[in-house]
């Protein structure tokens, strides 16, 4: 059924091109000419496309039937062999090439060599398959005596190393790109190069071990010799250059001790926390950190990157609950009974050297003066931003996954193990890479063996369905024990459009099955209707926990939710046994109505029960005023210049 169905996705793409183009693609492949072939491969990557919308074409029957056989597979999927890696290469389509056209003159042009170098023309020789030009090209670019090759990355070393190139522009080595302002020296580190082998790291090595490179960027004639030589170009001393952005991200996770050092394989998020080399670079997910210090686009080639210094980038290091948490770490990795060796410890660790007297006195003032703050109780302020979700909803919580924005009831509930509904206004801004939760409401802690239920939203990986609503139960199947039940709507959700969703839980009774009521509507399109489904399940009560979170799970257990949302509503429903509810609910008792409103309160719960929410601190260990204020001043020391520059 698959396969009929990958027919018609590829049919359906095929069709989607010009009249002229359709007929390309169905002709044999040994019938096509050079240029038809590149054309065929790109065609292709469009008819891949749509496979990934595969679901969306399955009738009410096939998708059931397919979605039962892909949960009986992966009872198999460790016997699964791990998928060989990939990478895109390119490659000739035989060995006559495509003709080469100038597109506004419609002129053939060969390949060739620069003019202006008088080198003749090549005449490539076709090998197999290929048509000889690149390998041709190869050996040029490789060849001892081209002249400019061995002097463009000689250069762009030399640039890495000081922050600018000998030549000032680092692609264009003509008259436009201006003359190099000491050539000598370009030419005798290219021809060393040369004859070192074309290997870089000795010219790492010559470069950094110099006495020019080791120059502070301080000098006892600064004054005199900024005179005669405002700009540095004789290298009289080391210039302040800032840390890329990789590099910043890198050094933090490393003084912190997070840094992932394992090396190779496919590329990982974030979150990882490898090297960021290995970081996975997405144009519409950019990461903050490394965006705020001038992370290039990567879909246009640069020369040379942009080092700017912004109010942002303090902004964000300050205020950063990612940074602060790297700042906990370096604290609980570096604290000693003794805050002089603790001190010592912090230096050696971010800026590795030890501490000068006053730098020893004035941190050790600083901790004293911190933990006498922290001492003094104050009233806690939650961690809550109030937005809003425009005409959807006039104000709503903006919750961010770091673990510390989600919301618990501030009593015990007892909400039974019967039915119950939970309605949910929210914006989504980002789902998990792999198939774990958004959380919206939960009473579950994240404990298999313990009973409760979560309501959120699939990450990309999910198995099931990507970005769609699910209800994870834990509860009674009639076995006197825990069993697990996830329950999907299959709806397709869009990241940044506000939502109204609910899931009305009905248990099963006798032989009659249970079902979950899901309804999803799209409150940015006033003229959209909102779309039901109906799934069946055996969980006979969904057994909750003592609480209600908002955000997350209890106890901040993962599935931290990121974006907006405006309103929550719990209704329980207790039924009599053996027998299924009305339609009309007529035996409906609120749990607990959030609307986040300022004027009542953002926290406050507008239902007669009153059970307000808090910001649920209990994952975090109470930490005393000296290790609060030692974390403070890890902070410092993270968003110091001497971290960040080079002098």
């Amino acid at each position: 059924r698959e396969a009929k169905y990958r027919d018609r996705a590829v049919e359906s793409a095929v069709t989607k091109f010009p009249d002229s183009i359709q007929p390309l693609y169905r002709k044999p492949s040994s019938e096509r000419s050079p240029r038809e072939h590149q054309y065929a491969e790109l065609i292709q990557e469009q008819v891949e496309f749509e496979f990934g919308s595969l679901d969306s074409k399955f009738s009410k029957e096939d998708k059931k039937a397919i979605l039962e056989l892909r949960e009986q597979l992966k009872e198999f999927e460790a016997l699964k062999p791990r998928p060989l890696p990939t990478a895109r290469v390119v490659r000739d389509v035989g060995p006559t090439a495509p003709a080469t056209t100038i597109p506004k003159r419609q002129r053939e042009v060969e390949p060739g060599y620069l003019s202006i170098l008088e080198l003749g023309k090549p005449s490539p020789e076709p090998q197999g398959a290929s048509t000889g030009r690149r390998t041709q090209l190869a050996d040029w670019i490789a060849d001892p005596e081209n002249p400019l090759s061995t002097r463009v990355i000689t250069n762009r070393v030399w640039q890495w190393h000081f922050g600018r190139g000998l030549a000032p522009n680092a692609s264009d080595f003509g008259v436009l790109g201006g003359k190099p302002n000491h050539p000598a020296l370009l030419d005798w580190m290219t021809r060393w190069f040369v004859d070192q082998g074309w290997r870089l790291k000795p010219l790492h090595r010559l470069i950094v071990t110099s006495a020019t490179y080791r120059q502070s960027s301080g000098h006892p004639k600064s004054e005199d010799y900024s005179k005669v030589d405002p700009r540095n170009e004789w290298y009289w001393r080391g210039d302040v250059r800032r840390l890329d952005a990789e590099q910043i991200r890198d050094s933090i996770l490393a003084v912190s001790g997070r840094l992932n050092e394992s090396t190779g394989g496919p590329s990982s998020s974030a979150g990882k926390r490898r090297r960021s080399i290995y970081t996975l670079v997405k144009r519409n997910t950019r990461n903050a950190l490394l965006d705020a210090f001038d992370l290039p686009l990567f879909f246009t080639s640069s020369a040379r990157r942009d080092t700017t210094t912004s109010p942002l980038q303090s902004l964000l290091l300050i205020n950063s609950e990612e940074m602060l948490d790297h700042a906990k770490k370096l604290a609980s990795s570096v604290e000693s009974g003794k805050p002089a060796r603790t001190i010592e410890s912090l230096w050696r660790r971010v800026y590795s050297r030890s501490p000068s007297d006053e730098e020893s006195e004035a941190a050790t003032r600083f901790l004293a003066t911190q933990s006498k703050r922290y001492a003094t109780p104050i009233e806690s302020v939650p961690k809550v931003r109030i937005t809003s979700l425009g005409s959807a909803d006039p104000s709503a919580l903006r919750f961010e996954p770091d673990g510390k924005s989600v919301l618990q009831t501030n009593a015990l509930l007892d909400l039974g193990a019967g039915g119950f509904t939970v309605e949910v206004v929210f914006q989504l801004e980002s789902v998990f890479e792999t198939g774990s939760v958004r959380t919206l409401v939960s009473t579950w802690n994240g404990n298999r063996s313990v009973g409760g239920w979560s309501f959120g939203v699939t990450g990309k990986g999910s198995r099931r369905k990507p970005k769609t609503l699910v209800l994870h139960v834990f509860g009674d199947d009639g076995t006197e024990s825990v069993q697990e039940a996830a329950i999907f709507s299959d709806h397709d959700l869009r990241l940044g459009r506000p939502y109204y969703a609910a899931a009305k839980f009905i248990p099963a009774r006798g032989e009659k099955k249970g079902r979950v009521e899901f309804t999803l509507k799209d409150l940015s399109d006033v003229e959209s209707v909102a779309s039901e489904v109906t799934v069946e399940h055996d969980i006979v009560g969904a057994y909750s926990g003592p609480a209600v979170a908002i955000g997350g799970r209890l106890r901040g257990k993962g599935g931290d939710f990121d974006g907006l949302i405006g309103e929550v509503k719990l209704t329980a429903r207790r039924f009599a046994e053996g027998s299924l509810p009305p339609e009309t609910d007529s035996t409906t008792s609120m749990i607990g109505w959030w609307k986040f409103d300022p004027e009542t309160g953002i926290l406050v719960d507008s239902s007669s029960r009153a059970t307000h929410l808090r910001v649920d601190h209990s994952q975090h260990e109470d930490a005393s005023p000296q290790h609060r204020s030692l974390v403070d001043l890890c902070h410092v020391l993270l968003n110091s210049s001497e971290f960040l520059y080079v002098r």
